[in-house]
């Protein structure tokens, strides 16, 4: 009698616990490099100490997030298409002024940083 309610407890634990065990554990560490991505729904990637991002299109539908506490660099191939999201993360502030000329094309970039707390950071937002 002893055994099977040793027996029977034990279906019991395993029966409550099993569930817990089968959930994903979260496993995102920070990394060094992103590259050959096309982002489609929301994520965020954060960068060890410095970023490197390469041939990533991030998608109208897409939501990326980049972080790293010193530097993010994006290199090569890099697209955010209408109704795409970029938010840059990072502990300086950018600011991009951009200047247009009568016909609507852009003509000039300008760039500036300021001290930031890892604030999100909207890059290019153009309006159809």
């Amino acid at each position: 009698m002893k055994e099977r309610i040793v027996f029977f407890t034990c279906i019991v634990l395993t029966c409550l616990f099993s569930p817990l065990s089968s959930q994903e554990v979260d496993t995102r560490s920070c990394v060094s490099t992103y590259t050959n991505q096309t982002v489609s729904s929301s994520i965020s990637v954060l960068g060890c100490n410095t970023l490197a991002v390469q041939n990533v299109t991030v998608a109208s539908n897409g939501n990326l997030s980049l972080s790293a506490p010193a530097q993010i660099t994006i290199n090569g191939p890099f697209e955010v298409k209408s109704g795409g999201i970029l938010n840059i993360r990072q502990s300086q502030q950018m600011i991009f002024t951009y200047t247009y000329d009568a016909s609507g094309n852009r003509t000039t970039r300008q760039f500036s940083a300021m001290a930031s707390s890892l604030e999100t950071v909207p890059v290019d937002q153009e309006e159809d």
